[in-house]
């Protein structure tokens, strides 16, 4: 089952949810919105921990970029009752969950729910694209 999925996960908050991971990395982009080499760069990053990503959890807003900048990439959820519960796609494995309590401009990479691991994504309009490793 999704980390995600879980009534004790539902009612945490955004800083409750990172507290409970040990994040790997943080990827920042000047770039406005999520792309197919960030999402890259943040599977590569929890890959690299010999676990895969189960999930991929964002608000609406990054969603909504996500549908039409990589519309190539990712297979959406038609079941009215699977995506009541936030799940509205798939990309390369990973199910897409869009949740109220992700901040703007941020998407969480999360690996099974056994190893507890997750890479941030964020486009805030840095100026200078960097990427920062942390815990490694």
């Amino acid at each position: 089952m999704s980390l995600v999925l879980t009534e004790e996960f539902k009612e945490k908050t955004f800083e409750e949810i990172l507290s409970s991971l040990r994040i790997i990395d943080t990827i920042k982009s000047s770039l406005s919105s999520l792309t197919i080499s960030l999402l890259a760069a943040g599977f590569a990053s929890v890959e690299g921990q010999d676990c895969r990503v189960s999930d991929i959890l964002l608000n609406g807003q990054m969603y909504d970029y996500l549908k039409v900048l990589c519309k190539d990439y990712i297979d959406l959820e038609y079941d009215t009752e699977v995506i009541k519960k936030g799940q509205t796609a798939y990309m390369w494995g990973a199910t897409i969950l869009v949740s109220k309590i992700m901040p703007d401009n941020t998407a969480l990479l999360l690996s099974e729910p056994r190893y507890k691991i997750a890479a941030i994504l964020k486009t805030n309009g840095i100026e200078n694209e960097e990427h920062t490793q942390t815990n490694k």
